[in-house]
């Protein structure tokens, strides 16, 4: 039962971080397409344009806002990353101590049968 639940968890947690990582590659290429697709529109000095005034200038701003939510999508990845590492970690943990368990009485049961025999003869 909960090795079901780990699959599930875990296949779905892997399903996140893969579209995650897809979303965000998917839109840093479409970002650099467009860069290559659209002219760069400069507004002439003569018309009231200024050095600042540039796509290039608006370009800074959306890349660091991209390289900004790209860091946040990485971050996210890792937490569930990390979180999926301690689950395992857990049901290790468990898995190990209900083998103990077992073993242990299991070794109760021999004694007792042996103790029985003994008593028998």
């Amino acid at each position: 039962m909960y090795m079901e639940a780990y699959g599930q968890v875990g296949s779905w947690a892997d399903s996140v971080i893969k579209k995650s990582l897809e979303a965000s590659i998917t839109r840093k290429i479409a970002k650099e397409d467009a860069k290559e697709v659209l002219p760069k529109q400069e507004v002439p000095r003569s018309e009231g344009g200024s050095p600042m005034a540039t796509p290039q200038a608006n370009e800074q701003g959306t890349e660091a806002n991209e390289i900004d939510n790209l860091n946040k999508e990485l971050m996210a990845s890792n937490k569930a990353k990390a979180s999926l590492e301690r689950k395992l970690i857990n049901q290790k943990a468990k898995s190990k101590y209900y083998s103990d368990l077992y073993k242990m009485a299991s070794k109760d049961v021999y004694k007792a049968k042996m103790k029985e025999m003994v008593g028998v003869k």
